[in-house]
């Protein structure tokens, strides 16, 4: 797949300077005016006037920069991307909302079944976090107890991912139905999907559309099922097997249970899957390592901002190796630490260059700097 960052800057675009556009416009007035020798005078009506059109150019200007720049994959942004995607046939994914399992208690046993409805609304003891039940609930004539799923709907995407409140309320009681209790905290929750991740799967959807089971098209499939997904990779161990390997966009990089059974779905799909391939779908292992540097910044220079880009770049770096098979290389991170105002760097973890398999992908658990100031 090309990277679009690595492509020559597109000629349409125009480089644009307010200064120049005053100057020549300055400069063609003293040709159509050989008289006129106000230039030089800031307070001359016409010099005013030739800077309101010379500011009011540079705008149109830029407009059209952006009016180019909006119909180019590499460029494109927001709804002018997703018009873009369209085209090959890839719609932005939306969020989704997390979920955790539950258990329904009734206040006594009674002689027939009761039913609790989908869509029974519940929420915490400080009525900020709302769920509703994603699948009606049945607990048969005699128990007190049953088991459901529930969907949050306050808050709403990755933001509920590891809420648990224990004891939930209902919204609008039901007869009997004394207890909601959460058994574990809520996960599977995502956001709408980011330009850069469409951007991704509308320049790898022409692989989608063969059914042979080329590599690439199992992979902007797997990458479609959920939108938490950072990455996945996709090879043949044996004639006939297809392993795939997800890597999660959440926090620790584990890709769980409900994340790889949509991927499951999708890359088994009768009309996507050749006859032949069985498929196999797994998280990636997660290699772990801390990133810790030691700057030298020079005596006088001010040492917070230094290290602030210094930390921010780093954890750039160590973002851009976040993917399966990935390299965390120790000159990268060196480069990367060298900051404006750094003068030496030493870098004390990773003690040597990350290197993870087909099957891993290098995580950044922390990044740390520190400094000393040298004459």
């Amino acid at each position: 797949m090309i990277d679009l960052s690595q492509l020559p800057a597109p000629r349409i675009v125009e480089t644009l300077d307010y200064e120049t556009i005053r100057q020549r416009m300055l400069e063609k007035l003293e040709q159509l005016l050989p008289g006129w020798t106000a230039a030089d005078l800031e307070a001359d009506p016409a010099v005013k006037i030739l800077e309101v059109a010379a500011w009011r150019e540079l705008l149109l200007r830029q407009r059209v920069n952006e009016a180019a720049k909006a119909v180019m994959l590499a460029f494109a942004a927001g709804s002018d991307l997703d018009q873009l995607a369209a085209f090959p046939g890839v719609k932005r994914l939306p969020g989704a909302a997390a979920t955790f399992p539950c258990s329904v208690g009734l206040t006594a046993a009674l002689s027939s079944p009761v039913t609790v409805p989908a869509g029974w609304a519940v929420r915490d003891a400080s009525g900020g976090c709302e769920a509703r039940l994603m699948k009606s609930l049945s607990i048969r004539a005699g128990e007190t107890e049953g088991s459901g799923v529930m969907e949050v709907v306050r808050p709403i995407g990755a933001a509920a991912n590891g809420l648990n409140a224990g004891q939930w309320l209902a919204v609008q009681p039901l007869p009997f139905v004394g207890r909601v209790e959460q058994t574990e905290a809520a996960s599977g929750g995502s956001d709408e999907e980011s330009d850069d991740a469409l951007r991704a799967r509308a320049q790898l959807a022409p692989e989608s559309w063969s059914t042979a089971g080329p590599a690439e098209s199992y992979r902007w499939w797997a990458l479609s099922a959920d939108g938490r997904i950072a990455d996945a990779a996709v090879s043949s161990p044996s004639p006939g097997d297809v392993k795939i390997v997800v890597l999660s966009a959440e926090a620790g990089g584990t890709a769980d249970e409900a994340m790889l059974e949509r991927v499951r779905q999708a890359v088994n799909d009768e009309k996507r899957r050749p006859l032949t391939d069985h498929v196999s779908v797994v998280g990636a292992s997660i290699v772990g390592y801390d990133v810790n540097a030691h700057l030298e910044i020079p005596a006088g220079v001010s040492a917070a901002p230094v290290i602030a880009e210094a930390t921010r770049r780093l954890e750039a770096c160590a973002a851009e190796t976040r993917r399966i098979g990935g390299v965390a290389a120790r000159s990268a991170l060196i480069a990367a630490a060298h900051a404006p105002g750094v003068r030496r760097v030493t870098l004390v973890s990773p003690p040597s260059d990350v290197t993870a398999s087909d099957l891993e992908a290098p995580l950044a658990r922390g990044v740390s700097v520190t400094y000393e100031a040298v004459e």
